[in-house]
């Protein structure tokens, strides 16, 4: 189901920097809970829950955070526990197979903790069939898996999805182009993948066999960009970046 965009809650899924709006009036909606950085610079650009439900978030300056305390009843108390540094703007944290994987500047890396110290240890890149030219805006985003085992993941050199096959070491086995600019987060939905696009103030959801456009969501020119994507009981919710 897709939600129509008046309906459309500017939360933080997964990949947002700020708390949307005047808090007085989203708490009208959902409960929302400051967390103090503890010195930390919180850029966050992804976010996610691990499969023991403890919350990791990747920073855009290259930190990856465990985050201790995240459901206690007052955030103060909240510990932030460094598993990863020197990552290249992470964007997007996905657990899978005993892995973190993270689409970062160039590459999509999965990394771990093998000695069981609490910190990552062991870093790889899974993928880099894809070119980077230096242009401060090139982010990857992702990765996002599927049914299959796939993962999707975007680039801007070329302006594409990228689809890492399983079973051929995670190399590229697919690559959508597309005609619009700043690739963002994505979201599997059904037949099709939506993917935010800054540039144009728009989402639009493209054919995963083909890539042609199934749909779009456009947002007005003095709206804020969207930017994070997520699929919630069948529906689409977006971050924006203000």
């Amino acid at each position: 189901m897709v939600v129509p965009m008046n309906w459309f809650p500017a939360i933080l899924p997964f990949a947002c920097a700020a708390v949307i709006g005047a808090q007085g009036v989203e708490d009208e909606f959902y409960k929302i809970d400051t967390f103090p950085d503890r010195g930390n610079r919180l850029e966050v650009g992804a976010l996610t829950k691990l499969i023991d439900g403890t919350i990791m978030l990747a920073t855009r300056t290259g930190d990856v955070l465990i985050v201790d305390g995240a459901y206690d009843d007052d955030p103060e108390k909240v510990v932030y526990k460094k598993y990863a540094r020197g990552l290249a703007q992470p964007l997007g944290l996905l657990e899978h197979k005993g892995w973190i994987y993270t689409a970062q500047r160039g590459e999509l890396t999965k990394m771990k903790d093998s000695d069981g110290d609490g910190r990552a240890d062991r870093f790889l890149t899974v993928c880099d069939d894809w070119q980077i030219s230096g242009n401060y805006h090139e982010y990857n985003f992702g990765p996002r898996l599927d049914k299959d085992g796939k993962l999707w993941v975007t680039a801007f050199q070329p302006k594409a999805i990228h689809i890492c096959d399983p079973f051929d070491n995670m190399n590229v086995m697919e690559t959508f182009e597309v005609p619009t600019e700043r690739l963002h987060g994505l979201a599997r939905d059904g037949d099709g993948i939506w993917c935010a696009h800054t540039s144009d103030q728009i989402i639009v959801k493209y054919d995963v066999e083909t890539g042609e456009e199934q749909d779009r969501i456009v947002f007005g020119d003095d709206s804020p960009a969207p930017h994070g994507l997520t699929i919630k009981d069948g529906e689409l919710w977006y971050s924006d970046a203000v």
